[in-house]
């Protein structure tokens, strides 16, 4: 049987409330850094991570104010060594905490959920 993307299925967007906890998650990890490695910049793949996150994000939410949302990373290709995201870890961190404001806007507490 072929994967459920092959078959020409469409998937509904991921909820505000699902990326939100993505995103939480992600800041979790970044929490147990040290004050100097959040000075550092990451490798491509964190930055390639993030890019995604934030497209989900966007997805999940189209009716928020497109300048509202943090910009998407550049990514340097190195000519040696590992490629990094031109921004350092604290300046994500402060990108994903607005991530998780726009979604928080549309994502009732738990206390008010129905069903």
């Amino acid at each position: 049987m072929l994967p459920r993307m092959l078959q020409g299925e469409s998937f509904m967007p991921a909820s505000p409330d699902s990326v939100q906890q993505q995103v939480l998650m992600a800041m979790q990890a970044l929490e147990k850094l040290s004050a100097r490695e959040r000075e550092e910049r990451p490798y491509r793949h964190f930055g390639e991570n993030y890019n995604k996150l934030l497209a989900l994000a966007k997805e999940s939410l189209p009716s928020a104010i497109p300048s509202r949302w943090p910009p998407v990373l550049t990514l340097t290709t190195a000519g040696v060594g590992p490629s990094h995201v031109d921004a350092r870890y604290v300046e994500i961190q402060s990108y994903m905490n607005e991530i998780v404001s726009i979604l928080s806007e549309d994502v009732e507490p738990l206390s008010f959920r129905i069903g």
